[in-house]
């Protein structure tokens, strides 16, 4: 019941309601609009997440907890037996002759792999009933550690990358904006997967010291000159930074390519940052992920750059800015490689990673060539019936086994460079359950720490949480991989 006004009879009450009315009605225009603002706010909650993760190599390999807390995993390995091809064949009553056998000693060292994220706590409070922001957050980072992790696995890697030697300029008339007879300096600098995704020109370089320079002169009568350039291949590296300028000046930023060679249609400015003088291109903090198990060469102590200890075993191999060959329903390049780990391991590869455009220009050379074979259910009326525009070949025959190896699309492989891999040793008695193999010695952990407080606009209070793995990725049989470098795309 309504409390009671007083001094006011009821009568006095629905007079001053009266009052009200007439006092409003004069007061507003005719009729209610969307103008007044008198609308509802429809707002669906949680918020979407509109980002992917695929992380198609990451989720491909076993992980097993470390059996005991070390800095490193170790491990031995019998990589040939009778080196010396000793011939059995002896006369009776002679011993046979001793063969010679080849041990290898391997180690990976643990890494740790962290990602941080914040929530206010007034950002909680007024996302009440909408999302619980702490919970939804927590997803999401583990999403984006997942994501780095896939970039890890692929392209990490340790150990500095050989610096490139110098490269060639070739002059041309057309094709640029070059002044005529113009006396220009160039370098380059090679960086790895992990490399290009983390740098920052400028600020936090990532690869290797700048070559010595290469030098070219333009030719005379003509401003619209170009410079082709090309260096010999450095071996996991997946991403070449040029660098230009006037003769015997400051060479400067000119652009990057996935291949070893570049086409410099005008001298950079100051404008760009310099060439790097340090080399930055192997990370301490890393462990070895799948490209550089596979390029670089080990030694007592672990992987080290190419061309200083016992080579991994692996395929490896540039095209040098030449695109894949199609013939007779089969790429040359990849035959090749097969051919090479089948006559040298007897193995072939249960895998093929690549980047979607190199997934694209091999599906079309293929088909191309008409060698392409397409299965259908004899059985499936409306499979049969139906045309369907594009192709995409999911799987290659190896030309010295016959077994199939899938083709796998792996967003963060970089373009190109292909990466085959051999999931399953099929040697008696190898002791490799699996080739590959994350090891943890803690797996994802999400740590909350207490409610801070700060200053300035950020400073709290605030939950401060991180998402935390400690493991390395192994690869117990580098020698089973092929690895195809520069391959144009086209």
């Amino acid at each position: 019941m309504p409390a009671a006004i007083p001094g006011a009879a009821l009568d006095d009450l629905e007079k001053v309601t009266a009052e009200t009315m007439t006092l409003m009605k004069d007061a507003t225009t005719t009729g209610y609009t969307t103008a007044m603002g008198l609308q509802g706010y429809e707002l669906k909650g949680p918020a979407l997440n509109l980002f992917p993760v695929v992380t198609p190599f990451l989720n491909s390999i076993p992980r097993e907890q470390a059996p005991l807390g070390s800095l490193a995993t170790h491990w031995k390995a019998i990589t040939a037996i009778n080196s010396g091809n000793a011939d059995p064949s002896q006369p009776y009553g002679t011993p046979g002759t001793s063969i010679q056998t080849t041990e290898q000693d391997f180690s990976a060292s643990y890494q740790l792999l962290a990602l941080g994220d914040t929530v206010q706590w007034d950002a909680q409070a007024l996302a009440r009933g909408f999302e619980n922001l702490k919970a939804t957050s927590a997803i999401r980072l583990l999403y984006a550690l997942k994501i780095e992790e896939n970039v890890k696995t692929l392209g990490a890697q340790q150990f500095a990358l050989q610096v490139p030697g110098v490269p060639v300029g070739t002059a041309s008339a057309t094709g640029g904006t070059i002044a005529a007879s113009t006396a220009l300096d160039f370098a380059v600098v090679a960086i790895t997967p992990e490399g290009a995704r983390y740098q920052v020109r400028g600020t936090t370089p990532r690869g290797t010291a700048a070559s010595a320079t290469g030098t070219v002169t333009t030719a005379a009568g003509t401003a619209t000159n170009s410079v082709a350039l090309a260096v010999a291949y450095v071996a996991g590296a997946t991403q070449y930074d040029w660098y230009s300028g006037a003769h015997s000046g400051t060479l400067y930023y000119s652009g990057s390519s996935n291949v070893n060679a570049f086409t410099l249609t005008a001298i950079a400015t100051v404008a760009t940052p310099a060439a790097p003088a340090t080399d930055t291109s192997g990370n301490a903090t890393s462990f070895n992920g799948l490209l550089a198990s596979c390029i670089g060469d080990y030694s007592p102590s672990g992987q080290v750059k190419r061309g200083t200890g016992t080579t991994s075993g692996a395929y490896v191999t540039s095209l040098d800015n030449a695109t894949l060959t199609g013939a007779n329903g089969q790429i040359v390049e990849i035959d090749t490689a097969l051919v090479s780990l089948w006559n040298t391991k007897q193995i072939a590869p249960s895998r093929m990673i690549v980047n979607v455009q190199q997934s694209k220009d091999l599906s079309a050379k293929i088909v191309a060539t008409g060698g392409a074979t397409m299965l259908v259910n004899p059985n499936d009326g409306k499979s049969r019936a139906r045309i369907v525009g594009g192709n995409r070949v999911t799987h290659y025959l190896s030309p010295a086994t016959g077994t199939e190896i899938e083709i796998v699309v792996d967003p963060y492989q970089p373009q190109g460079t292909i990466v085959m891999v051999s999931d399953v040793l099929p040697y008696p008695d190898s002791n490799v359950a699996r080739v590959f193999e994350i090891e943890t010695q803690q797996e994802y952990r999400l740590i909350e720490y207490a409610m801070s407080r700060g200053t300035g606009p950020a400073g709290g209070p605030r939950w401060d949480f991180e998402d935390r793995v400690i493991e390395v990725f192994k690869n117990q049989f580098p020698g089973g991989c092929a690895v195809i470098h520069n391959v144009k795309a086209g």
